[in-house]
């Protein structure tokens, strides 16, 4: 009985606790961007599932890791299409470095031989549990109807014979595990079956769509807009495990693959919450407005590769409660060519044939060392947006602009890296009397060696007004066990500074059981936001939007128990100098601090 308490009362992060502080360490110095956090349910995606690099349609899917440069996947690319890989190992003869390398090894595979399973059995059970200290009105009030506990569970099975089976459950703090006329509080789960001889696969339950460059349905986790020169535009249907509550689909999909032809249907049937985005369920209120809009969901594609590209089309039909139960009809028309060093791809995508929205790229491999690109995007006002879609989460949603980014490697140490984009926002006139055009720049040089990693990042937004941010990134290698991280953050908004301080120092014992992290940050806005970044610890990169003056700091140990077992804690306090209480409403606290405590544990086997 006690063993099993403690199972059901440990941990706390957001994933499956796969160990990628690595490729965090990596994205996060490259991509410096808030959606950096929910690549963990990727990677962890293709960690149980490696891309085959002898096979050309998995292949196509590396840059959705952005784990390496765009440079180094286009070389990985051509070197594995010319030849049939024996090993993994064999990439080490090309120009790559071998510490991207490490960051992906995790995440390819060669085929095995014929006869042999394409995927060994392997199950995975990870639970978690999480405090936070002070108690909040909601609790005190007893308006929450639920526990003080965010608690999660996660369980994966994969078969040798191609099943593939996954559920998930959690509930934040101050929900009910179980809602008296709804059932269990945000459970998933799915059933997929993959054929690799008749290239086959199909999906019962919660899974992830993406369409070309976005513009309809980008729902898995990518850094994927035109900001990024190393994003790819894909189709891709695969399962997912996730908590989040609304990007996703769920029902089911069938796909076919047959030579250079793809095809395939999918459907979603969902009851969405009143206010999705918040993804809380915790008082009263909050739970009379869970599941209360239907969506219905049906769409066909159909992918064609031809030589050195591809053409895709897709239909969906899409049927909603949020637009008073009308249907759109959504059409998308993707195409991609690859000639000698210039690559084109672009996608158009209409809704009911009256609302058009279309981005167009066009990369130029100037020399082996630098790219440039060249892009344009229109999306008309009131295009369909209810899964947020990798077009607008960059842009202002709707808007027609050009951007052109340019990228250049001096040499293995140096980069540059630099992007203006200029747009105007297609809004509706007669609701938005001022309508002002925009401009951002954004120029990053970096300098990476085997110990050390300085980056330096300027940016510059203008429409109705000026922000000018300053980003410095940090990295020094004091010993085999030891990393110190420093990062340093500046935003004039309208003359008046923000400022964020951060610094981090990593241990790892000899042996790589057990890892230990302490973090401190200091913070003053005054008009702006800021985004702070805390050690990633298995699977979760446990960030936060502040705002205020004050300090925060976290204390993390974690430890391979055995070859199946790891588990660990953290300790994370924010306190402010400028206010008495945190919050507002249930969401107050009595007090200038904040402390949250969480304990992780994550067995598997293969």
């Amino acid at each position: 009985m006690v063993k099993w308490v403690f199972i059901s009362l440990s941990l706390y992060w957001n994933s499956i606790a796969q160990d990628f502080s690595k490729q965090f360490e990596y994205a996060a110095s490259k991509y410096h961007t808030e959606s950096i956090e929910k690549l963990s349910d990727l990677w962890d995606y293709y960690s149980d599932n490696p891309i085959d690099l002898n096979n050309s349609i998995d292949l196509e899917q590396l840059s959705l890791l952005n784990l390496i440069s765009e440079v180094e996947c286009k070389r990985i690319q051509a070197y594995c299409q010319n030849r049939k890989l024996v090993s993994i190992y064999e990439l080490q003869g090309i120009n790559i470095e071998i510490e991207a390398l490490k960051r992906i090894k995790k995440f390819i595979r060669v085929s095995e031989k014929k006869g042999q399973s394409l995927r060994i059995k392997k199950n995975v059970f990870y639970t978690s549990i999480k405090r936070q200290i002070q108690d909040n009105h909601g609790h005190t009030n007893k308006t929450y109807v639920g526990s003080r506990f965010k608690s999660h569970i996660r369980f994966r099975m994969q078969m040798k014979n191609g099943w593939d089976i996954g559920i998930n459950c959690e509930k934040d703090a101050g929900e009910p595990f179980w809602y008296k006329n709804d059932g269990v509080n945000n459970l998933g789960g799915y059933i997929a079956f993959k054929n690799a001889q008749k290239r086959y696969k199909i999906i019962l339950g919660k899974y992830d769509l993406n369409l070309g460059e976005g513009l309809l349905f980008g729902t898995s986790y990518r850094i994927n807009n035109p900001y990024f020169l190393s994003y790819s535009p894909l189709f891709t249907v695969k399962e997912t495990l996730s908590s989040k509550e609304h990007r996703y689909f769920q029902g089911g999909s069938v796909q076919w693959a047959y030579n250079r032809l793809n095809l395939g249907l999918f459907t979603s049937i969902r009851k969405l919450p009143v206010n999705p985005e918040s993804g809380l369920h915790r008082s009263v209120s909050e739970i009379q407005r869970r599941k209360k809009i239907k969506e219905h969901i049906l769409g066909l594609w159909i992918n064609r590769k031809i030589k050195q590209g591809k053409i895709s089309w897709s239909g969906v039909y899409y049927e909603s409660m949020k637009n008073n139960q009308e249907y759109h009809l959504l059409q998308s028309l993707f195409f991609s060519k690859n000639y000698f060093n210039i690559n084109y791809s672009g996608e158009i995508t209409s809704q009911n044939f009256q609302l058009w929205a279309t981005l167009q790229k066009l990369t130029f491999s100037i020399s082996s060392n630098s790219l440039l690109s060249l892009q344009y995007r229109n999306r008309d006002y009131g295009f369909l947006n209810a899964f947020r879609a990798d077009y607008s989460s960059f842009s202002n949603g709707y808007e027609r602009g050009f951007l052109y980014s340019f990228q250049y490697i001096f040499n293995e140490k140096w980069h540059l890296n630099a992007t203006f984009d200029q747009y105007y926002p297609n809004y509706n006139k007669q609701e938005y009397s001022v309508i002002l055009p925009g401009e951002k720049k954004s120029v990053e040089i970096s300098r990476v060696t085997s110990l050390r990693k300085v980056i330096v990042k300027l940016q510059k937004k203008t429409n109705t007004k000026t922000i000018n941010k300053l980003y410095i990134n940090y990295q020094e290698k004091l010993s085999p066990a030891l990393v110190l991280h420093m990062t340093g953050e500046c935003i004039d908004n309208s003359e008046l500074k923000n400022t964020n301080l951060n610094f981090k120092m990593n241990w790892t014992n000899t042996k790589k059981k057990s890892k230990s992290c302490f973090s401190y940050g200091i913070f003053n806005t005054r008009n702006q936001t800021m985004y702070w970044k805390s050690p990633y610890v298995l699977g979760i990169y446990n960030s936060r939007f502040i705002n205020g003056s004050g300090s925060i700091y976290s204390a993390t140990y974690q430890r391979k128990w055995s070859k199946s077992i790891k588990y660990g804690a953290q300790l994370m306090q924010i306190g402010y100098s400028d206010r008495n209480h945190i919050g507002s409403g249930n969401e107050r606290i009595n007090g200038s601090s904040r402390t949250e405590f969480s304990i992780y544990l994550k067995w598997s086997s293969n």
